[in-house]
């Protein structure tokens, strides 16, 4: 159903988006990954795709905080694969140390990246794939 389509899976080096990025690749999605991790465990994961399902897998790393980095991780997404089919807006942050320990600065990344990144408007340079 998906083979020969382009995807980008934000928030795909752990949990969810990664189970989904290799079901994507199972169908024989080229795609993107993005997400946090130490650089070896990504490369790991994205080579495993790369070989295991022979579908082209590329790495793109972005902070999604920053206003500008959702615009540019697409555009360069769409020119790595030559076009984007599939968006999967996974990307996610929490941290859970009891209210009255957290910092006011886990509250903004979380605010961020789990809220304001999905939400950029059009001065920010969407590409028009």
């Amino acid at each position: 159903m998906l083979k020969g389509k382009n995807a980008v899976v934000i928030g795909s080096t752990s949990g969810i988006g990664r189970a989904m990025a290799t079901e994507l690749a199972n169908d024989c999605t080229d795609g993107v990954i993005h997400g946090f991790g130490q650089p070896e465990d990504i490369e790991r994961e994205r080579s495993k795709l790369d070989s295991k399902f022979d579908v082209k897998a590329y790495y793109l790393n972005a902070a999604l905080s920053d206003a500008q980095a959702p615009p540019d991780l697409i555009a360069t997404a769409a020119q790595a694969l030559g076009g984007l089919d599939l968006l999967v807006n996974n990307a996610g942050i929490q941290n859970n140390p009891p209210i009255q320990e957290s910092p006011v600065d886990n509250w903004h990344a979380i605010i961020a990246l789990n809220l304001s990144a999905g939400f950029v408007g059009p001065e920010s340079g969407w590409p028009n794939i």
